[in-house]
């Protein structure tokens, strides 16, 4: 058993300040008092905090105490420690975990929040985004206790403050064009066992293939449960460096090895596809031999469903094949 696995049985809750070891990685951790939220929200942030003034404004929100916040500094500045002090002082009545440490990425950062679940379900936000907290809340308070349903909602587009689009999935097809992990809600069980990959790009994707191979099911509910911003400053998702993508890809790859047996492994499929379409299209010459290397592959090994995923995923807009 792993050690993110320990902790996440473990459901480590009181009101202290530790050090920790998560991964081989040293941590500092600022634990909260306990409360009765219906949702664990795990937020990596980068070493300082560009985004600090709109995560401030979630907690300002109707039925913001309602969530449990996990916030993940990866290298803060001493600054940014001392901030993070009065962050938990503003708000004593709310339950906010703080962890800083050394995590070199996003999917790092989220592993080592999975110690501070203590609710029945679990969503992945980013700082410079905008969840719709009362949409969230309306469907985790008519979840059964047992429930490993897995809750996808609609979600807007936003550049520069102004709402461009608004999307609704329909079916894993469409998820697999728009596979944004944020609007998800994830049962906290399915995550043991469950983790990030450490690469830079693509790993939420690989991470939610993993989910729901374990759900028992996916809901597509037509609730507005996030706003996606994008053409921020130091975004990661703006980077044009997409080395680490291909990791991604091969990690999707290896999940399908027993072949292409339902829906899931359709979908997974699906996201291997868009990431492949992706390197050919923004890639390195270098990438671009890979990705038709794998494409060519992809149509020896699995035929028409190969063809049809390939020519499925050409159809997704050029920013949503790049950024969702």
């Amino acid at each position: 058993m792993g050690s993110l696995e320990i902790f996440l049985n473990a459901r480590i809750g009181r009101a202290e300040e530790m050090n920790s070891t998560i991964d081989g990685y040293t941590t500092k951790v600022e634990m909260h008092s306990e409360g009765k939220a219906l949702l664990t929200a795990i937020i990596p942030l980068k070493a300082s905090w560009p985004d600090r003034a709109n995560v401030m404004s979630w907690l300002l929100r109707e039925n913001a105490s309602s969530i449990h916040y996990v916030f993940v500094f990866d290298r803060p500045t001493p600054e940014i420690e001392e901030a993070n002090r009065s962050v938990q002082s503003q708000f004593p009545n709310f339950q906010i975990d703080i962890v800083e440490g050394q995590f070199f990425g996003p999917g790092s950062a989220r592993n080592a929040g999975f110690v501070f679940i203590d609710t029945k379900y679990v969503a992945f936000w980013d700082s410079d985004d905008n969840p719709n907290l009362e949409e969230v809340l309306s469907i985790l308070v008519r979840e059964g206790e047992e429930s490993e349903k897995v809750y996808v909602g609609a979600f807007g587009i936003e550049k520069a403050g102004q709402q461009i689009k608004r999307i609704h999935t329909l079916n894993l097809k469409q998820l697999a064009r728009n596979p944004g992990l944020w609007r998800c809600l994830i049962p906290s069980k399915l995550l043991v066992g469950c983790e990030f990959p450490s690469n830079l790009l693509g790993e939420d994707q690989v991470f939610l293939a993993k989910v729901l191979i374990n759900a028992s099911s996916i809901e597509f509910v037509n609730r507005h449960f996030y706003t996606y911003s994008y053409g921020n400053q130091g975004q990661l998702t703006s980077s044009r460096d997409l080395a680490p993508l291909e990791e991604s890809e091969k990690l999707l790859a290896a999940i399908l090895h027993t072949g292409i047996t339902n829906e899931i492994s359709r979908f997974i499929l699906d996201l291997s596809s868009k990431q492949l379409l992706t390197l050919l299209r923004y890639g390195s010459v270098k990438q671009k031999s890979f990705s038709l290397v794998r494409l060519s592959r992809r149509v020896l090994v699995h035929g028409r469903e190969g063809i049809a995923s390939i020519l499925s995923m050409l159809q997704v807009p050029i920013r949503e094949r790049f950024n969702a």
